[in-house]
């Protein structure tokens, strides 16, 4: 009688745990489901335009837009200045986030003004608002012929300023 009893304990032990593991799977299935995106385009060209000019020009070889997200693959967004010196910022990436007005680069960044200041980096952080990218990683900026390289990068846009830690410049004289 005892081996009975033992055998039917042993019998609701094993449905219970795996009904407990088939519960806790779903659950994980559930969590690891990717949510789509509500629009994709590839080979995309977006303009940003108000009533007098173009404001900004995003291409990207891929483009994904979620409800509260975008990626972009292998792409360029082109900013015009703010202060009216008909100055543009271009930013190139392979790989962009943008929640709201916060952009995420990731991979073989590069900003430049007008080709006269080049600053590339592999990780940035950039506000379209405030024009303030940020990073914690080593960077390289080029501006004429002079340079500078560190890490944990602060650039503001409007106002140029760059704080940097680790800063070495390299000054080449005028003639």
């Amino acid at each position: 009688m005892a081996i009975k009893y033992f055998i039917f304990s042993l019998l609701i032990i094993a449905t219970i745990l795996l009904s407990a593991t088939t519960i806790f799977q779903k659950k994980q299935i559930q969590k690891k489901t990717t949510i789509l995106p509500a629009i994709t385009f590839t080979n995309s060209t977006m303009y940003d335009i108000n009533t007098k000019e173009v404001l900004q020009i995003v291409q990207s070889k891929k483009a994904l837009h979620y409800k509260t997200k975008d990626e972009l693959f292998d792409a360029t967004v082109v900013l015009r200045s703010k202060n009216k010196k008909n100055e543009t910022d271009t930013i190139i990436g392979k790989y962009i986030l943008k929640k709201q007005d916060k952009l995420k680069f990731k991979g073989d960044v590069v900003l430049s003004r007008n080709n006269s200041f080049i600053l590339s980096t592999p990780f940035l952080n950039y506000n379209l608002k405030t024009r303030v990218g940020q990073n914690q990683h080593k960077f390289k900026l080029d501006y004429l012929s002079h340079s500078l390289r560190g890490n944990k990068l602060y650039f503001d846009g409007i106002n140029d300023i760059i704080k940097a830690n680790n800063a070495k410049f390299k000054l080449k004289e005028e003639q």
